[in-house]
C-alpha cells in the first residue's frame, strides 16, 4: 500500500451499473485525491467538514455564496487586504450588506447585528495590526442571534489555534501560507461543524467550478506533513504577540497555542524611513476530506481558486440579500465585494467587527451572512468569533470567517460557533505557491450542497497543452468513427432514430454543412422501448463506458434522463426530447468494427427483432492492403485506448513548455514592473495554453478556467441583477441548472427557447435582454442553429451572442468567423481529449469583453503602484519584498503601498494604515541571521 496517496486525475468514472445512475459523480464533484486531502484539513481542525477551494480567495467566495441578497454581514475593520477589496469591490455587487467594525469590543458586534444579519467574519489576530478579537464573545453574540460566525485562521494554522472549539461556525483559510508553508501552491480551504452549511458549500464548489486540481491537493497532502514542525519554528522565530507586551496578550492565550511567524511594528517616522528600511531588508522568494478533518468540520470543499471559492458562496446569494462584512479586509475580497457582486442587488453593510455592537447594529431583517477576517489584514485586529457566531445564530444568520491567515493548524472557526471556515489554501494550509487552489469547511449540510456545484492550476494547463497537440488527428478520428457508428445504428431495427448532424436524415444537414467541417463523435439516439430497455442495453455493453463525460480517446455512453440531465424539470425533459430512451454516445478512437460490434451485441438483449439480423458495415480502410501495406493487427486501435502505456523518459529539451508552479514573484529593482503580479495574474504556461486556444479558435483573445462551467459562470458575470438573456431550449445539463438554480439568485433572467426558429426568436427579445447563448449542435437531441441569422439578428439588437462549442470544438467549427461575440468551449472533452482535465475556455475578438472577462478570470490578487518602492530594492538583503505569507521563507511589505494600495484614504487612516507601517512575515531561517539583518537596517534610518 502507497504511503503517499496517489494522484488521481481522471475526469470520467465508468458507471457501475443501472442501480447507479441516479447518483453518477463526475470528478469535479468527487476526486479521491482530493478527499483525501479535505478529510486531513478536518481532522486538524477538530471539524467535522472541511472544503478546499483554488485559493484562499475561492474559499472566501464559496462562502460568501451561501447567502441571499439583501443579507447583512459584520466584517472586522482590520482584516486582510484581499478579503477586504473582495468585500468592497466585488461583492458589494449582490447587494449584500457590510458593517466593517472594531471587534476586538464585543459591544461594537452587538451594535451592527441588525435583523438579517447572518454572518460574522473575523481575523483573529488581524492583519497586520495584529489586535485580538474575543472568539468565545464573539461566538456567544453569534448564536445568540443564529448568526453564522467565520473565523479566518491563515496566521495561526489548527497547529495555534481552533476557532471551532471556541464557537466559531467555519474556519477560513489560505493554505498557501503557513498550512502548506513551501510559497509553492494557491489554495485555499475552510472547515465546519454544521453539516447544513457544508452541503450548501459543496453544491456550489461544484457547480461553479472551483475545485483545486488533483495534483494541487497531493502538493498540499505533502506540504501538511510537515506543518507541526514548521509552525512550531515559526512561533518560536517571532514571539511579538505571544509577548507580555501586547495589549491583548491574555485574551490571546485563552484561545490559542501561541501566534505564527507574521507580526507587524510601526517605525518612527514615515514613508520615507519605511522605504530606508526596506532597502536594507531582503526577503525570500523563491484535497476535501483532509480539509474537514483539519477543520473539525463534517464537509470540505476545495475551488480552483480563492476567488472561485469565493464566488462559490456568493452564488448561493439570492438578489436584495444583506451581509455584514469588516470593514478592513483582503483586497481581493473587496475588490470582488464592490466590483462584481454589486452587479446582483446583494446589500453590504462594512463595519468595524471587533466591536460586537457594530455587529448587531449592522444586523437587518435580510441580513443572511457575516463575513469575518481574525486576524484582520493588514492590521492584525481579532474578532471574538464566539460572540459574533453567537450574534448571527440569533438571527438565523450564517457566519463565515476566512482562516486562511490562521489555518486550522491555529485556528477553528466553526468550534468557535462560525457556519463557514474559509481558506486560501495557497497561503499557510499549503504554503508551497505552486497551486492555486480555495477551500471552505462547514458542518452545515443544506450550505455544503449549495456550494458543491472554478480556475485551472498551471499543471491543468500543461496537460491541455499537451493534450492540444494531437487535436488534429484525434478529431478528424472522432469524426469518421462517428459517422460510421451512426450509420450503422441508423439501419438498426431496435434504433427508433439517429440524432447526428453529419448523416444526411438529420433535418438541419444541410445548414450543418455551411457552418461546420464536419461532426465531432457526440450525437444521440432513440431506442424503441422505454426506460428498462434503455438500461437492459447499457448493461450489456462491453467496450462502451457508462459515464458522463465525452471528448475522450475511449468511448463513453450514458443516459441523459438519470444523469448530466436529471436534474431538470420533467417539464423541461418532455420539451427539450429528454425521453426515457434518448441515449447519447461519445464514440473514441477506438477500432470501429470492435465498437459497432459491442453496441450490436448489446442491441441483441433487447429481443426486439429478429435474431438472424446480420447486417454487417462495410468499413473504409485508410492505410489497408490495397496501398500495399500489411492489415492491421486486429482491434489495434482499440487495444491502443484501453490499455495504459509505461510513460517514456525525455533527455532531450523539452518539446512542451514547461511547467511554472511558482505563485510567488520577487520584485525586481528600478526599473521593472510597475506593478505586483502573482501566480493567479500572470503564469507563463497558462499563458502557453491561452496563446494557443485563441489561435484554434481564429480570435484575437483567449481566457482559460477552471472548468467549463468556470467559463459559462465567467460570461454570465458580464451581466448584471435585472438584466435577460436568452438560451436555447436544448442546452447542457450544467449550464441548464447553473441558469435554473444560481442565476435567479444573482437577478438574472432566463427565457429558454428554440433557436432554430429563426423567424420567432425577435418576438421573444425584451429591452432587458443583453446575451444570447447557443449550442451548436445543442446537447443532448444535437440540434442546429443557424449561426449566420443569429448573428445577424444579434448585432442588429446590439446584443452580446455566446455559442457552447464543445462538441464540435474549432477543429470542425469556428463561431467566431460567423461573427460571434463569444466562443465558449469545456476543454475537459474534446479539446484536451484525454479525460484527465478539467478546464473550461473563452475565446473573443472583442478587447473590451475580453478586459471583463479577464477581471473575473484574475480578480486581481494584489497590485499597486511600485514606481516609488523602485529605489529601495536594489538595496534588499535577507528579507524578500513581497507581498505573500506563510511560507518558509521570510518578507516584508508596506501594506499602503502594496497589498493595500488601492484602499480608500479614509479607511487607511480608520484602521491606522499608515506609511509607517511595516508587515514582516518570519520563515524558517536562523532566527539570529534575521534579527542581525533588522538590526542592521533599522541602523541605517
Amino acid at each position: 500500500m502507497a504511503v503517499v496517496p496517489p494522484i488521481v486525475t481522471s475526469t470520467t468514472f465508468k458507471q457501475n451499473g443501472p442501480a447507479e445512475y441516479e447518483k453518477y459523480d463526475y470528478s469535479r464533484s468527487a476526486n479521491p485525491t482530493r478527499e483525501v486531502l479535505e478529510g486531513v484539513l478536518a481532522k486538524l481542525d477538530n471539524a467535522k467538514y472541511a472544503l478546499a477551494f483554488s485559493s484562499g480567495l475561492g474559499a472566501t467566495t464559496a462562502l460568501l455564496g451561501m447567502l441571499n441578497s439583501g443579507d447583512h454581514i459584520i466584517v472586522g475593520d482590520d482584516i486582510y487586504g484581499g478579503t477586504n477589496r473582495l468585500l468592497n469591490k466585488v461583492i458589494s455587487r449582490f447587494s449584500i450588506k457590510m458593517t466593517f467594525t472594531d471587534l476586538t469590543d464585543i459591544n461594537n458586534l452587538e451594535k451592527a447585528i441588525e435583523p438579517n444579519t447572518k454572518l460574522i467574519w473575523l481575523e483573529s489576530p488581524t492583519n497586520p495590526t495584529m489586535k485580538v478579537v474575543d472568539l468565545r464573545a464573539a461566538a456567544a453574540v453569534a448564536k445568540k442571534h443564529n448568526i453564522y460566525l467565520t473565523v479566518d485562521n491563515t496566521f495561526l494554522t489548527p497547529y495555534l489555534q481552533r476557532p471551532l472549539d471556541l464557537g466559531a461556525d467555519l474556519t477560513i483559510y489560505s493554505i498557501s501560507k503557513y498550512i502548506n508553508g513551501h510559497a509553492d501552491v494557491i489554495m485555499g480551504s475552510i472547515a465546519t461543524n454544521n453539516e447544513e452549511i457544508f452541503t450548501k458549500m459543496k453544491f456550489l464548489q461544484n457547480a461553479m467550478g472551483i475545485v483545486p486540481a488533483p495534483f494541487d491537493c497531493y502538493q498540499v497532502n505533502r506540504g501538511l506533513k510537515t506543518l507541526a514542525l514548521r509552525m512550531q519554528k515559526h512561533k518560536e522565530n517571532a514571539r511579538l504577540v505571544g509577548l507580555p507586551s501586547h495589549p491583548q496578550h491574555e485574551l490571546f492565550k485563552k484561545q490559542t497555542s501561541g501566534h505564527s511567524g507574521t507580526f507587524s511594528m510601526y517605525l518612527k517616522g514615515g514613508l520615507e524611513q519605511s522605504k530606508i528600511f526596506l532597502k536594507a531588508v531582503k526577503v525570500f522568494t523563491l484535497a476535501e476530506s483532509v480539509l474537514a478533518k483539519l477543520d473539525n468540520a463534517r464537509y470540505a470543499l476545495t475551488f480552483s481558486s480563492g476567488l472561485g471559492a469565493m464566488t462559490a458562496v456568493l452564488a448561493m446569494l439570492n438578489n436584495g440579500d444583506h451581509i455584514i462584512v469588516g470593514d478592513d479586509i483582503y483586497g481581493g475580497t473587496n475588490q470582488l465585494l464592490t466590483r462584481v457582486i454589486s452587479r446582483f442587488g446583494i446589500k453590504m453593510t462594512f463595519t468595524d467587527l471587533t466591536d460586537i455592537n457594530n455587529l448587531k447594529k449592522a444586523i437587518e431583517p435580510n441580513t443572511k451572512l457575516i463575513w469575518l477576517e481574525t486576524p484582520s489584514n493588514p492590521t492584525m485586529k481579532i474578532i471574538d468569533i464566539r460572540s459574533a457566531s453567537a450574534l448571527a445564530k440569533k438571527h438565523k444568520i450564517i457566519t463565515t470567517v476566512d482562516n486562511t491567515f490562521l489555518s486550522p493548524y491555529l485556528q477553528r472557526p466553526l468550534e468557535l460557533g462560525a457556519d463557514l471556515s474559509l481558506y486560501s489554501l495557497t497561503k499557510y494550509i499549503n504554503g508551497h505557491s505552486d497551486v492555486i487552489m480555495g477551500s471552505i469547511a462547514t458542518n452545515n449540510e443544506e450550505i455544503y450542497t449549495r456550494l458543491k456545484f472554478l480556475q485551472n492550476a498551471p499543471f491543468d494547463c500543461y496537460q491541455v497543452n499537451r493534450g492540444i497537440k494531437t487535436l488534429a488527428l484525434r478529431m478528424q478520428r472522432h469524426k469518421e468513427n462517428a459517422l460510421l457508428v451512426g450509420e450503422f445504428l441508423e439501419g438498426h431495427p431496435n434504433v427508433e432514430k439517429v440524432l447526428h448532424p453529419g448523416l444526411p436524415s438529420h433535418p438541419q444537414h444541410e445548414l450543418f454543412k455551411k457552418q461546420t467541417s464536419g461532426h465531432s463523435g457526440t450525437f444521440s439516439i432513440y431506442l424503441k422501448g422505454g426506460l428498462e430497455e434503455s438500461k437492459i442495453f447499457l448493461k450489456a455493453l462491453k467496450i462502451f463506458s457508462i459515464a458522463s463525460s465525452l471528448g475522450g480517446y475511449e468511448s463513453l455512453i450514458g443516459l441523459p434522463c438519470l444523469m448530466t440531465h436529471a436534474s431538470i424539470p420533467p417539464e423541461l425533459k418532455k420539451k427539450f426530447g429528454i425521453s426515457d430512451s434518448l441515449i447519447r454516445l461519445s464514440v473514441g478512437l477506438e477500432d470501429p468494427e470492435d465498437l459497432i460490434a459491442d453496441l450490436d451485441q448489446a442491441l441483441r438483449k433487447l429481443f426486439l427483432f429478429v435474431l438472424l439480423y446480420n447486417r454487417k458495415l462495410e468499413l473504409v480502410t485508410i492505410m489497408g492492403e490495397e496501398h500495399g501495406y500489411l492489415p492491421f493487427p486486429k482491434s489495434i486501435k482499440t487495444l491502443c485506448v484501453h490499455n495504459t502505456d509505461a510513460p517514456k523518459r525525455q533527455t532531450c529539451k523539452e518539446i512542451m513548455a514547461p511547467i511554472f508552479t511558482s505563485n510567488m514573484c520577487s520584485l525586481e529593482s528600478a526599473g521593472g514592473p510597475s506593478q505586483i503580479v502573482k501566480g493567479r495574474l500572470q503564469n507563463p504556461t497558462r499563458s502557453v495554453l491561452e496563446s494557443l486556444v485563441k489561435k484554434l479558435c481564429n480570435t484575437k483573445y483567449g481566457l482559460c478556467y477552471a472548468s467549463g462551467i468556470g467559463a459559462i459562470s465567467a460570461v454570465f458575470g458580464l451581466l448584471k441583477s435585472g438584466d435577460h438573456l436568452l438560451c436555447s431550449d436544448d442546452v447542457y445539463g450544467g449550464t441548464c441548472k447553473a441558469l435554473l438554480q444560481v442565476s435567479p439568485n444573482f437577478g438574472l433572467c432566463t427565457s429558454f427557447v428554440d433557436l432554430c426558429d429563426i423567424k420567432s426568436l425577435p418576438d421573444h427579445i425584451r429591452p432587458e435582454t443583453k446575451l444570447i447563448w447557443a449550442e451548436n449542435p445543442t446537447n443532448p437531441t444535437l440540434k442546429v442553429v443557424d449561426l449566420c441569422a443569429l448573428t445577424k439578428i444579434a448585432k442588429e439588437r446590439n446584443l452580446l451572442l455566446a455559442v457552447d462549442n464543445t462538441f464540435l470544438s474549432p477543429y470542425l467549427q469556428r463561431p467566431a468567423d460567423f461573427g460571434v461575440d463569444l466562443v465558449v468551449n469545456s476543454v475537459t472533452k474534446y479539446m484536451n481529449g484525454h479525460s484527465d482535465v478539467i478546464m473550461g475556455a473563452v475565446c473573443t475578438n472583442s478587447e473590451d469583453l475580453y478586459k471583463k472577462l479577464k477581471f473575473i478570470q484574475e480578480r486581481v490578487y494584489i497590485k499597486g503602484d511600485l514606481n516609488a518602492t523602485h529605489k529601495f530594492i536594489d538595496n534588499l538583503k535577507l528579507f524578500v519584498h513581497a507581498v505573500s505569507l506563510g511560507g518558509y521563507e521570510s518578507l516584508v511589505q508596506i501594506p499602503t503601498l502594496l497589498s493595500h494600495g488601492d484602499t480608500p484614504k479614509e479607511l487607511k487612516e480608520a484602521t491606522c494604515l499608515t506609511d509607517n507601517l511595516i508587515r514582516v512575515t518570519v520563515g524558517l531561517e536562523y532566527i539570529g541571521d534575521l534579527i542581525e539583518d533588522f538590526e542592521q537596517a533599522l541602523d541605517k534610518i
